[in-house]
């Protein structure tokens, strides 16, 4: 993957060892981190450290935002109309509602709060209801969309994710007044792995 691949270049070396050591709460050392991560986890952080993570570009701009300026000449409209969807992509946390039509499943955006249809064909077909989904959540052709990377947890998750989450938005609204949810969450996405490795899903961790 290309951008998997730019992300990953020496310019962004420094940043990304910034990046992996917010994610993980600086638990886990960059060095032999494949040996204790899994490949879905690391894949995460890195679709996380994509679209999220400020460079230390003069402007903190977005790899993502960087790779479509400097590395997208040749491709076609297609590509770039998912780019851009892409980039514009925040996460979020969904409650599953019913089962899905086809490919189509009823969610309720936590955070949010506002019920909508995602479109996402694995998760259609293993996502049951009472189920909470934690990705990243974009728009593209009309459609609302989570990504490959999306997590599927247990229902058990959503009290104390919603808590841990409203906290923390709560803590940077104090400092950014009327400051959007999209706003928080773009600034501090991680917040759903923090909490997976918090003391306070500790005993939940059983049920994955």
């Amino acid at each position: 993957n290309n951008l998997y691949n730019f992300a990953q270049s020496p310019r962004f070396g420094r940043d990304l060892a910034g990046a992996f050591s917010v994610y993980w709460s600086g638990i886990y050392d960059l060095q032999g981190v494949g040996q204790v991560v899994a490949q879905d986890d690391m894949q995460r952080m890195m679709e996380w450290f994509i679209h999220d993570y400020h460079t230390s570009t003069d402007d903190r701009r977005y790899v993502i935002d960087l790779f479509i300026e400097t590395q997208t000449k040749e491709y076609p409209q297609e590509a770039l109309q998912i780019l851009q969807a892409w980039s514009q992509s925040t996460m979020g946390a969904f409650r599953v509602q019913d089962f899905a039509e086809g490919d189509r499943l009823p969610v309720y955006d936590l955070f949010r709060q506002e019920p909508m249809e995602i479109y996402n064909s694995a998760l259609a077909r293993n996502a049951q209801r009472g189920d909470l989904l934690v990705g990243r959540l974009f728009e593209l052709g009309g459609v609302k969309r989570l990504s490959t990377m999306a997590m599927l947890l247990p229902g058990e998750y959503e009290p104390g994710l919603l808590e841990y989450g409203q906290n923390a938005y709560d803590n940077y609204r104090s400092e950014h007044y009327q400051a959007t949810w999209d706003e928080f969450l773009r600034e501090y996405g991680y917040i759903f792995n923090a909490y997976l490795l918090s003391s306070k899903a500790e005993a939940l961790r059983s049920l994955i």
